[in-house]
């Protein structure tokens, strides 16, 4: 499902890792040594959710949902920070931003809407 589908990604592309995206550059360049926050990946979900689920927007939403569902402890902590070998090294109390929250229920709903949308034939008088 795609909401607005001419967002240039490369640099969000350039700044993301296999575990996420990077939380700061210099210039175009990771700055790798401030890892990867749970913030920055739910609002990079968000981005790519609004995309067509292809290609590199696809990627990018499914490294970023698993870096958001990865940062949930069985608890209902919430990790803050990763390093960028993929280990967690900050929890944050409750979020003080609740995309980490409402991202996964988002990316979800959007792909129960898109799987409907694959399997309900269109109504007979539609246009083709």
């Amino acid at each position: 499902m795609s909401i607005h589908s001419d967002i240039d990604l490369r640099h969000l592309v350039h700044m993301t890792g296999e575990h996420g995206l990077f939380e700061h550059a210099l210039n175009t360049e990771p700055r790798l040594e401030n890892g990867l926050c749970t913030d920055d990946n739910a609002r990079l979900l968000l981005v790519a959710l609004r995309e067509p689920d292809t290609g590199e927007a696809a990627r990018l939403s499914r490294v970023a949902l698993a870096f958001v569902l990865g940062s949930f402890d069985l608890d209902g902590r919430v990790h803050n920070r990763m390093d960028t070998t993929g280990a967690w090294t900050v929890w944050q109390a409750p979020p003080h931003e609740d995309r980490e929250r409402w991202a996964p229920e988002l990316a979800a709903a959007i792909d129960a809407c898109a799987a409907t949308a694959r399997t309900t034939p269109p109504p007979p008088d539609a246009a083709p």
